[in-house]
C-alpha cells in the first residue's frame, strides 16, 4: 500500500516567532513536500554540520521562515515539522515484479 502524503502542513505556533532584529515574525509555518535540490541540499548540510542545523535550513527553505526564527521554535513544533518532512525524506516507492505501485 502506498504511503499517503498531506500535501501541506500548516503549524499554528501559540507565540510568533521573529528574527533577531524583530522586524519580521511568524504565527505559522506552512510547510509542503521538498524537491530533489532542495533533499539534497539537506544532505549536504548535513555532512557539514548535523542532521539537526540541517534540519532547520530545510525547514526554513521550505516554510519561508527565516532560519533564526526557525532555530526559536519550541521543540514540539520543531519536532512537528521535522517529522512531516521525515516522511518524505524517508519514503520510498514500494516494488512488485520490478516496478513500482
Amino acid at each position: 500500500m502506498e504511503q499517503q502524503f498531506e500535501e501541506e502542513l500548516t503549524i499554528k505556533l501559540d507565540d510568533a516567532v521573529s528574527t533577531l532584529n524583530g522586524k519580521e515574525s511568524w504565527e505559522r509555518i506552512t510547510l509542503r513536500e521538498p524537491n530533489f535540490a532542495e533533499v539534497s541540499d539537506f544532505y549536504r548540510e548535513s555532512r557539514k554540520t548535523n542532521e539537526h542545523d540541517a534540519m532547520a535550513v530545510l525547514i526554513s527553505v521550505i516554510s519561508g521562515v527565516n532560519l533564526m526564527a526557525v532555530k526559536k521554535l519550541p521543540i514540539r513544533k520543531f519536532r512537528e515539522a521535522q517529522a512531516y518532512l521525515l516522511g518524505f525524506l524517508n519514503y520510498f516507492p514500494t516494488l512488485e515484479n520490478g516496478k513500482t505501485e
